[in-house]
């Protein structure tokens, strides 16, 4: 996999073969760093969509009947949805525990 490499100025980069020094600008992400940043970034998007979904319901939860947009039908939707996927997690992370200790 090529990664394009950030320009170092001829006088810097001559600097850095005489010292031995690699600058860390010059090397290549590897694919496991690459990795590494791509599931922080979705765990993070995953963390302010949680955030975001749990304060919606909250607020239609407590506050007072005015100031409230999503019905109870709605209401009902995302707390079965909820409990959907926190079941499915469950799961999930029991199946993988179980698994893993077979081996």
């Amino acid at each position: 996999m090529n990664t394009p490499r950030t320009k170092i100025p001829d006088d810097l980069r001559e600097k850095q073969l005489e010292t031995g020094e690699e600058n860390i600008v010059d090397r290549p992400l590897s694919e496991e760093r690459m990795l590494s940043y791509v599931r922080r970034y979705f765990v993070g998007l995953g963390v302010v969509i949680f955030t975001m979904v749990v304060t919606v319901f909250f607020w239609n939860l407590l506050a007072p009947e005015k100031c409230r947009w999503l019905s109870q039908i709605e209401m009902d939707r995302i707390s079965n949805l909820a409990v959907s996927i926190i079941v499915g997690l469950l799961i999930s992370a029991m199946a993988t525990y179980f698994f893993s200790k077979r081996r």
